[in-house]
C-alpha cells in the first residue's frame, strides 16, 4: 500500500533537481515502509489538531500544506 501523502508531499517538490534520489525515496518509503517516514509520522501526529509543540514553524506549515492538498483531492474526487 502506498502512503496517502504521496501526491501531496512537499519532499518531491524539494527534490525536483534530484530525480533519481526522489525515485529512490518514493520506492523505499512512499511505496514501502512509509510509516517510518518522518514526514508521515509528523502528519499523523498533527492531523487536524492544534500544532504540536515540537514542530518548528516551517514544519508546521508543511503539515498544513499537506492537509490542504489532501482536502482538495477529496473535494475534487481524487484518490
Amino acid at each position: 500500500m502506498a502512503c496517502r501523502l504521496l501526491d501531496c508531499c512537499q519532499l518531491f517538490k524539494d527534490l525536483e533537481s534530484f530525480p533519481r534520489t526522489a525515485e529512490y525515496i518514493r520506492e523505499k518509503l512512499c511505496l514501502g515502509d512509509y510509516e517510518s517516514c518522518s514526514r508521515f509520522r509528523m502528519f499523523k501526529g498533527y492531523e487536524g489538531k492544534d500544532p504540536l509543540l515540537y514542530l518548528d514553524p516551517g514544519d508546521e506549515e508543511s503539515v498544513k500544506n499537506v492537509i490542504r492538498c489532501l482536502q482538495n483531492k477529496e473535494e475534487s474526487g481524487g484518490d
